[in-house]
């Protein structure tokens, strides 16, 4: 996968690299490839780009980024996660690069209103933060999390699901991420396509049983949410995750009309 990777960052498809050097992967790729290379960092490693002063909060983070040259340029990122702050700084390193302005670079990114369904925060007047993310694999799970749990004051909750004809051997892996990191984890449907989806939900709940996190199996997605919405208060966090952007859902080889934005809005105003 990291040679398939590193194919792009070649003469034949570049003729500059912008690198993340603060994981193993991106540190061999700067010694492997022949372009010019630009780093940055997030971690405090010494690089061309650096975020310094990562201050989290409820609706994203603020920081300030180090250019190669100039002063430092404060940066808004209205996404949490230390994920979403390398993210931006990649964005900003890449664009300089082609001759952007960095300045106007960090007002644009903190003008974005984020990509729908990743990290999308919901926010129709209920006391606590509501996210919906497309996270369907075991690290996105952990990621989404752990970039949650430092600005959230209260309970995390999250509901959860795995897709049915895809790999199975990652559903407890999935259950595993979610209740090592929540503090409730609500085990539902995603896209059962052509699966039973009580098996489904068995195999994550085989992962998820084994906490810290108090797991509870729901079947049927909205009934999952609107459980969540029940007993979330002031300072918790609900996580809905799995399908993200998505507008339907697979049943037996049949799409349904499903949003998870619209029903959490819906059921939010329920129990408001």
């Amino acid at each position: 996968y990291f040679l398939a990777k590193a194919s792009l960052f070649t003469q034949a498809h570049a003729n500059h690299a912008v690198i993340n050097i603060d994981d193993d992967h991106g540190r061999r790729l700067c010694e492997l490839t022949r372009l010019p290379v630009t780093t940055f960092s997030t971690d405090g490693n010494p690089a061309d780009w650096r975020a310094v002063n990562i201050r989290p909060h409820r609706l994203g983070t603020e920081l300030d980024v180090l250019p190669p040259e100039g002063p430092a340029i404060p940066l808004s990122v209205p996404l949490p996660g230390v994920f979403n702050v390398s993210n931006a700084l990649a964005v900003m390193a890449s664009l300089a690069q082609s001759g952007y302005d960095p300045a106007e670079l960090a007002s644009g990114i903190a003008a974005s209103t984020g990509v729908p369904g990743r990290m999308e925060r919901v926010d129709a007047g209920q006391p606590y933060t509501a996210i919906i993310d497309y996270a369907h694999k075991p690290d996105a799970v952990t990621a989404v999390l752990t970039a949650l749990r430092p600005v959230t004051a209260g309970r995390l909750i999250i509901v959860i699901g795995a897709g049915g004809d895809r790999d199975h051997g990652k559903r407890p892996l999935m259950g595993q991420a979610a209740a090592a990191n929540a503090d409730v984890v609500i085990v539902t449907d995603d896209n059962p396509r052509t699966e039973n989806p009580a098996a489904i939900r068995a195999d994550v709940m085989s992962g998820a049983g084994n906490g810290p996190g108090i797991a509870t199996e729901i079947a049927g997605r909205r009934e999952a949410i609107e459980h969540a919405v029940s007993m979330a208060h002031l300072g918790d966090t609900v996580v809905i995750a799995g399908k993200g952007h998505e507008r339907g859902q697979e049943i037996d080889g049949v799409v349904h009309s499903f949003d998870d934005r619209e029903v959490l809005v819906e059921l939010i105003g329920r129990h408001s």
